[in-house]
C-alpha cells in the first residue's frame, strides 16, 4: 500500500512538472531560462551584434482554429576575418592596385598597394520555431514589451552566439514590432519586425 501510494505521489509530481513546464512555454507565459541562462549579463555598446528580423503567424488545418504559432527569425552578424589562409579560402584578395610616388627630380616610381590585412563577410543564419496556443489572445495584440518578457532567453536557450563562430552570453537587447497584417483574420494574420542580440563576454 505505502509503495502505491509512491508511485502515486511521484507520477503526480511528474506530470505536474510537465504541464508547468507545457504551459510556461506556452501563450501567455515566457519560455524558461534554461542552465546557465537565468540571470544573463547587461548587454554594452561594445558587444558584438546579432541583427535580426522576424515574422510570427498562425498555423493550422485550413478551416480550423490554429493550434500554435509559426516563428521564423533570419540572422545576420558581420564576422572580421584576419587569416590570410581562411581569406584565400574565400577568394578574398588584395585589390592589386598600385600608387604613385614622385620623387624630387618629377620622375614617376609606382609601389604596389598593400594586401587587405583583414576582411569583413556576413554571416546569415535561419532559425523557426513554433509556440502553443493556450489562451486566447488576438497575435497583433502582442506589444514589444510581451514578446521581450515571452523570449528574452531564446538566445541564450539555443546557444545562437556558436551559429557565428562568436563567444559569450547571447542577450535579447531590442525588439520591435513593426508590422501588423490581416489582424482579423487567424488564417492569414501575421506581425513581423526587428530584433538585437549582443554577445557579452
Amino acid at each position: 500500500m505505502k509503495r502505491t501510494l509512491k508511485l502515486i505521489v511521484f507520477l503526480t509530481l511528474v506530470a505536474m512538472i510537465a504541464v508547468s513546464y507545457t504551459t510556461a512555454w506556452a501563450d501567455g507565459a515566457r519560455e524558461p531560462a534554461g542552465e546557465g541562462c537565468e540571470n544573463p549579463p547587461n548587454p554594452i555598446n561594445a558587444s558584438s551584434v546579432i541583427h535580426g528580423t522576424f515574422t510570427a503567424s498562425y498555423f493550422g488545418e485550413h478551416g480550423q482554429k490554429p493550434k500554435y504559432y509559426s516563428i521564423q527569425t533570419v540572422l545576420k552578424a558581420t564576422k572580421v576575418i584576419t587569416d590570410k589562409k581562411i581569406m584565400e579560402e574565400m577568394g578574398i584578395k588584395s585589390v592589386g592596385c598600385t600608387k604613385m610616388k614622385t620623387d624630387e627630380k618629377g620622375s614617376g616610381n609606382r609601389d604596389a598597394c598593400p594586401q587587405f590585412e583583414s576582411a569583413e563577410i556576413d554571416i546569415t543564419r535561419l532559425h523557426i520555431f513554433s509556440k502553443n496556443i493556450v489562451i486566447d489572445k488576438g497575435l497583433c495584440k502582442y506589444t514589444d514589451n510581451d514578446l521581450m518578457s515571452l523570449y528574452w532567453a531564446r538566445p541564450c536557450n539555443v546557444a545562437i552566439q556558436k551559429e557565428f563562430g562568436l563567444t559569450g552570453h547571447a542577450v535579447l537587447s531590442d525588439i520591435k514590432i513593426t508590422n501588423r497584417n490581416h489582424c482579423n483574420d487567424m488564417e492569414k494574420a501575421a506581425i513581423s519586425g526587428t530584433f538585437k542580440i549582443r554577445i557579452v563576454p
